[in-house]
């Protein structure tokens, strides 16, 4: 949905008002600079701890935008790059972690010493910040996997705090190699499973002395299709037959109203019963994904099916053979389109070839189970 109408009103509900607390942060950011320019110690202390939660909230604001950001990007993957960004997320998580711990650390060394003269950081008092920041974060690294350090604890504080950081360290460590572990057999799993279907393709077309050139065309589809990530289905999803058949139809009729009722047929019988039209999207209408270059229907056939567009754009090609043209003619077909829609009360067969430009999704209307649907329904069977 594009109309100007909805999109302000699906802005105003959703992330505006996230929007609108990040960019009042921005400004009071610049603000708090002005001010620290002309106010005195007492002022600037009443500035910012007043302005400090806000820009702490905006923050959270931030993370939390940019985790959907990123789970929409995720969705876009494949398998293979998903299992490598899934590895590197893990090895920056790892990495913040430690960072965070380091600093922790470097703080109780930097209380200890005030406190007791010394500390951890009396043996690097002469050393530059940086050749202590790692020193540091080398320590936390190795409580995190459970590795030596030169770096030794000098008093009760800084022994707890290292003891507590080791049964971190066992649990973090554990809690990683897991999840690296699983990660790289599943993605092995599937490259087996993809390498089993290339072989068995291969074997396929050599047995059957396919023409080489044939069999290449038919190898450099088939790898990649293997390559792309299609959209779920019903079928894809096992814990959809754990719904009752009453709720699994509301879900179905979610899906498929908007596009049944951009009929005007349709949408006349779905404000007639709302029943009679739940029992339609469910018994008759189904999801059908192609990708580009398939065919969603040949010129000369016979069907009973009327398609209507969601989502891609196809081409629409007419021959002298099977329709009544004097020379080919081909037309664009974009989403919002129906086609056969004839079928629905007629027998039909189709005079042009439907291919698919792009990855396409299509509602299909089954004529046969429609009509034994609206037979249920004698207003709308009389109309």
């Amino acid at each position: 949905e594009m109309r100007p109408k909805f999109v302000v009103r699906h802005y105003l509900l959703t992330w505006f008002a996230p929007d609108l607390a990040i960019v009042v942060c921005d400004w009071s950011t610049l603000f708090i600079n002005v001010l620290l320019d002309t106010a005195d110690d007492t002022q600037r202390f009443i500035v910012l701890v007043r302005m400090g939660k806000l820009l702490r909230m905006a923050g959270l604001l931030r993370l939390y935008r940019l985790g959907t950001v990123l789970g929409n990007i995720s969705d876009h993957l494949t398998y293979k790059h998903k299992v490598a960004s899934k590895v590197g997320a893990i090895l920056i998580l790892v990495l913040w972690v430690n960072h965070l711990i380091c600093c922790a650390f470097y703080g109780v060394g930097r209380w200890q010493g005030t406190q007791e003269g010394s500390s951890w950081l009396t043996e690097f008092s002469g050393q530059d910040a940086l050749y202590t920041y790692t020193s540091s974060l080398h320590w936390s690294i190795a409580q995190m996997t459970l590795g030596a350090c030169e770096i030794a604890a000098t008093n009760s504080v800084e022994r707890v705090f290292n003891v507590v950081m080791l049964l971190v360290g066992i649990l973090a460590s554990s809690t990683l190699v897991s999840s690296l572990s699983a990660a790289m057999v599943d993605f092995h799993l599937r490259a087996k499973e993809y390498n089993e279907k290339v072989n068995v393709l291969h074997l396929f077309l050599r047995q059957n002395r396919v023409d080489p050139r044939l069999a290449q065309k038919v190898e450099q589809q088939v790898v990649r299709r293997l390559g792309v990530k299609g959209l779920l289905t019903e079928a894809d999803v096992p814990a959809l037959s754990l719904m009752s058949t009453s709720l699994r139809q509301d879900l179905h009729f979610h899906m498929c109203k908007p596009h049944f009722a951009s009929h005007p047929l349709f949408n006349v019988w779905a404000h007639m019963s709302r029943l009679s039209a739940k029992a339609v999207c469910t018994e008759s209408l189904t999801f059908h994904h192609l990708q580009s270059g398939d065919e969603l229907f040949f010129a000369g056939t016979l069907t009973d099916s009327a398609y209507y567009i969601i989502d891609g754009d196809l081409s629409y090609t007419q021959h002298p053979e099977t329709s009544p043209v004097t020379a080919e003619c081909s037309n664009s077909v974009t989403k919002g389109a129906w086609l056969s829609e004839a079928s629905l009360w007629m027998h039909w067969i189709h005079v042009g070839t439907v291919v698919t430009e792009g990855p396409c999704v299509c509602l299909v209307a089954d004529a046969r189970k429609l009509l034994s649907c609206i037979k249920k329904h004698r207003a709308i069977n009389d109309l």
